[in-house]
């Protein structure tokens, strides 16, 4: 089994700020070329990392969190803080794109390599969560989805989810995910919750598999079985 970090924690609120009404470029300084006054844009997560490996130095600067987010009328940015949003979405629909959808297409696409015939486990109807459903559909996989509400483990088979489980109606739902795929346990993990959810993670996902750790929704600290990891591993 393999856990990847998609990206380190104290994204999830810039989902919030980027929803502001007009993300548009109000000015532009005079040697700037990919933008003009009245651009549609979305902000780049890392406004620092252009290119590379990741290292403490172009990590840094994450809005939001080590500086003021976009909550705000009018932000002065270096033009590589931005790119552009798509003309075919609203300010609504693209706030997400570059936080919880890069987020969840790196965590399944790029380091999970899912293909067709994989099990995908999603939790929750976060985000990230929602873009890993889609995109694990859109590569020809099973997913099997996660809620404590009946309403939206409704609206999770809407948008494509092949089995939901209710995982306070069924709290070992680690062990109801191999059930689901006979015993084998499923390929990928998009585990947002933490320290509360992790455990039952190992325990679905198989030999071998993939698990995401994302988010922390649960909490930053806890207590993980290393003799679960190691058996889980290939």
């Amino acid at each position: 089994m393999f856990l990847e970090f998609p990206r380190q924690h104290g994204g999830a609120g810039k989902e919030t700020v980027r929803r502001w009404p007009h993300p548009a470029v109000r000015w532009r300084w005079r040697d700037v070329q990919e933008f003009k006054a009245g651009d549609a844009v979305v902000s780049t997560y890392w406004p620092h990392w252009l290119a590379g490996e990741p290292t403490p130095a172009n990590k840094s600067g994450e809005l939001g969190d080590d500086a003021d987010g976009y909550a705000r009328e009018y932000v002065c940015m270096p033009w590589h803080a931005f790119t552009r949003a798509s003309a075919d979405f609203t300010h609504i629909e693209a706030a997400t794109l570059t936080c919880a959808g890069v987020t969840a297409w790196k965590a399944l696409m790029v380091c999970g390599q899912v293909k067709p015939g994989d099990t995908v486990l999603v939790l929750g109807t976060g985000s990230v969560s929602l873009f890993a459903l889609q995109f694990a559909k859109i590569a020809g996989a099973r997913v099997i989805a996660t809620s404590s509400s009946e309403e939206k483990l409704e609206k999770l088979k809407r948008f494509g989810a092949d089995i939901v489980v209710n995982y306070k109606a069924v709290p070992d739902w680690g062990q109801k995910a191999r059930v689901l795929t006979d015993g084998r346990g499923v390929d990928h993990v998009i585990e947002v919750g933490g320290p509360g959810t992790l455990a039952q993670s190992i325990t679905a996902c198989r030999m071998g598999g993939h698990i995401a750790v994302i988010g922390v929704l649960t909490g930053f600290a806890g207590q993980v079985s290393i003799p679960a990891l190691f058996f889980q591993s290939d």
